[in-house]
């Protein structure tokens, strides 16, 4: 049911680069929200820092910060842009990383696919209206595109890099990249719980009585 989202996405990303973008853009507008969101921005990758190395939270948040402060004063806007481009990149090679490792360990995604099916966790389409179903057509569709509304129309960091395309086209095309985009970010990652899932599908702490 998950891969439903990608018809959010058919809705939403036009919806925001056609409705929203024509408003926003000729404003340039900045907003307080940045430093507001710059605690957990600096936070996150600091606690990391500091659990595979010997350096505490508060040196890892000053690291973090002025590398940050950095690249950030040398490329202004763009920097950050490339910079998020380059962490997706990370991100994307190690998912293909775990899962040829994982399907090859694993017996294959074939296998991994008929492990899935036994434990019915494959599902593709579900109608049911009932809305105490986590995930069903509606509540991915409906409940899927008012998420993504508003993570991809006024959310200060999404809009902040809409402002760096140097045109209201160039940042509309941008958002409309998305849509095949996370498609296959969706791929990969269902692909990754069809791992974890054949690793820990014996994995119940009921069956032990725990």
């Amino acid at each position: 049911m998950i891969l439903w989202y990608e018809v959010a996405y058919l809705i939403v990303f036009p919806s925001v680069a056609f409705i929203f973008l024509p408003v926003m853009y000729p404003l340039k507008l900045t907003s307080v929200y940045e430093f507001l969101y710059l605690a957990v921005v600096l936070y996150a990758p600091a606690l990391a820092l500091s659990s595979v190395t010997e350096l505490g939270i508060a040196a890892s948040v000053l690291i973090t910060g002025l590398i940050a402060t950095f690249y950030t004063t040398l490329g202004g806007g763009n920097a950050v842009v490339w910079t998020s481009a380059l962490q997706m990149l990370l991100i994307v090679s190690g998912v293909l990383a775990v899962i040829i490792a994982g399907s090859t360990e694993l017996g294959g995604i074939g296998h991994l696919w008929q492990l899935a099916d036994q434990g019915k966790r494959i599902q593709f389409f579900d109608i049911r209206a009932d809305p105490r179903i986590r995930h069903s057509f509606w509540s991915v569709i409906i409940g899927g595109s008012f998420t993504i509304l508003t993570l991809f129309s006024v959310n200060q960091m999404g809009v902040q890099r809409y402002f760096t395309m140097p045109t209201l086209k160039s940042a509309q095309l941008m958002l409309l990249f998305n849509i095949p985009l996370n498609g296959f970010f969706i791929f990969l990652f269902t692909f990754v719980g069809l791992i974890l899932y054949a690793t820990y599908q014996w994995c119940d702490p009921r069956l032990y009585g725990l």
